[in-house]
């Protein structure tokens, strides 16, 4: 069997996708005989996109640290059913490269919801959490929204919660 060419540098950038099981996908494995040959994909930007009302926004795979998936910014990441982003490997002994997917909009101010990590109300990160950067985030949609950290949304409750409780008579 040849060895396939790799697809190094991809830029998606500036569209809607909507309305699909899984918005992106960017599965770096080729299979032969059942056993992982070949990272196929690398690299990819996600830019300026709009991704919403699919099952999985984005969903990265097969990553083994051999390649870079890439990285996701100033996106509309919301109200996609499953996940916003899945972050998955196919086999347990994979060491999987960070994943940057900051500085998007998941939907709400408070963040995307991450199991262990952020409970914030806007679409969910899945998968391998741990090896995703999703600090800061946005306040509202791209190209208006400001960087937010978890940090400052717990600031914030609290001095909301504060004022309420230390209002004076």
């Amino acid at each position: 069997m040849k060895k396939p060419k790799l697809s190094r540098d991809v830029l998606v950038i500036g569209n809607r996708i909507g309305g699909l099981d899984i918005g992106i996908l960017i599965d770096a494995e080729v299979k032969v005989s059942g056993t992982i040959k070949y990272n196929m994909v690398s690299n990819v930007t996600i830019l300026f996109n709009e991704i919403v009302g699919n099952v999985f926004g984005i969903w990265i795979s097969g990553y083994n640290g051999s390649a870079y998936p890439g990285e996701a910014h100033y996106n509309s990441i919301y109200g996609n059913s499953e996940a916003g982003l899945l972050y998955t490997g196919r086999r347990a002994d994979l060491t999987l490269p960070l994943y940057n997917a900051s500085y998007n909009w998941w939907g709400d101010i408070s963040g995307p919801y991450v199991k262990g990590k952020n409970n914030g109300a806007g679409n969910a990160i899945k998968g391998f959490v741990e090896n995703v950067i999703f600090e800061p985030w946005l306040s509202t949609p791209p190209p208006e929204g400001t960087a937010v950290w978890a940090v400052s949304v717990f600031r914030v409750y609290l001095l909301c919660l504060l004022a309420l409780m230390c209002k004076p008579s």
